[in-house]
């Protein structure tokens, strides 16, 4: 008998996901959700992720969360209780736990988008790229039944860091269209500014990794974009870099992809190592109206030089070191989701 009981609990199980996923995708077509907007707005919630084995986020989150102003509500994704008491001491910040029950990773970007509305929207599949990624997939849902808001599957696979949303338009390369490799990009176009309900920009020749840690919108229909000749130059002795054409060159092609849809860009260095992913960019930050929370690498001429960039834009920048976590492939925004703006 008990086989048979262990047969129909995960038959029952099953029958439940399938029945909330349905109930999200209603008719089978998710309704229009335009995405938060990356920097126009005042932050007032942000959600992370902890797992007290990511050493190498700590300093960041020590950095960014002291900060950021006390009336900020912040959500943390963990796999247990007392991983959220281990989040707060380290912080000295009030939060409010979304407890997962399974280890997770600290990307808090990759596995949803927020819309401009609260409701979130999450790719119709999981990752496969290890258990804790996997699990990741467990936060959106979590994470809306918290907010009390609605969740929206999309009909493409998608990292958060895929899009970024400005001036009523949103933005992506090839990496979305990498990811969804059955489909032509004229299929996926109409697909997302349905889902989006806005014109989706599609940038292509550009580097492969999230958006974020390419190009940024900044306002005044203005993007800044990384230049890898000028992070090149700037790069700490010693650092294995790629100073190669080729890896300029699609970061120009996202410059001149811009433009061409009518946006003036600022170019800032990025420096591109030749590990996979790896890089030292300064369009990886948190946006806060006029205000920027601006990864940093203690290394001064580098840093100079991005700070400078942001400041000649009219930006409080507020330096957040993310030293330690970029040798993993990503910077602040890829731990930071912003989830609510005046």
């Amino acid at each position: 008998m008990k086989p048979l009981l262990a047969i129909l609990q995960a038959a029952l199980a099953a029958a439940v996901v399938h029945a909330v996923v349905s109930a999200f995708r209603g008719d089978g077509r998710a309704p229009a959700a335009a995405l938060l907007d990356e920097h126009a707005g005042r932050i007032r919630a942000v959600e992370v992720h902890f797992a007290p084995s990511s050493d190498f986020v700590r300093e960041t989150y020590l950095q960014f969360f002291r900060q950021l102003p006390a009336d900020v509500k912040i959500y943390v994704a963990v796999e247990r209780p007392e991983h959220f008491d281990l989040f707060t001491k380290l912080t000295g910040r009030a939060a409010t736990p979304v407890v997962t029950g399974r280890p997770i990773t600290t990307w808090a970007r990759d596995r949803f988008v927020t819309a401009a509305d609260g409701a979130i929207v999450v790719p119709p599949e999981a990752r496969a790229a290890g258990p804790e990624r996997a699990n990741d997939r467990l936060v959106p849902f979590a994470l809306a039944r918290a907010l009390g808001v609605p969740v929206r599957v999309a009909h493409f696979r998608f990292d958060g860091g895929d899009f970024t949303r400005a001036y009523g338009r949103v933005f992506c390369t090839s990496s979305w269209l990498a990811r969804n490799p059955e489909l032509t990009l004229d299929q996926l176009l109409p697909m997302a500014e349905s889902l989006f309900g806005e014109p989706v920009v599609f940038l292509p020749g550009a580097p492969d990794h999230h958006v974020g840690m390419a190009f940024a919108p900044v306002g005044h229909d203005t993007f800044v974009v990384g230049d890898a000749r000028k992070g090149a130059a700037l790069a700490p002795a010693g650092l294995d870099v790629d100073a190669g054409e080729a890896t300029a060159a699609k970061f120009d092609a996202v410059a001149e992809g811009l433009e061409k849809n009518g946006f003036k860009v600022v170019r800032v260095p990025v420096v591109v190592t030749k590990r996979d992913f790896v890089w030292m960019t300064f369009t990886n930050g948190v946006f806060s109206d006029r205000t920027v929370y601006l990864p940093v690498y203690g290394e001064a001429a580098l840093d100079e030089a991005g700070i400078a960039a942001f400041r000649g834009l009219g930006f409080d920048v507020k330096p957040v070191n993310v030293a330690q976590t970029c040798g993993h492939g990503g910077t602040l925004h890829c731990l930071v989701h912003v989830l609510k703006r005046d």
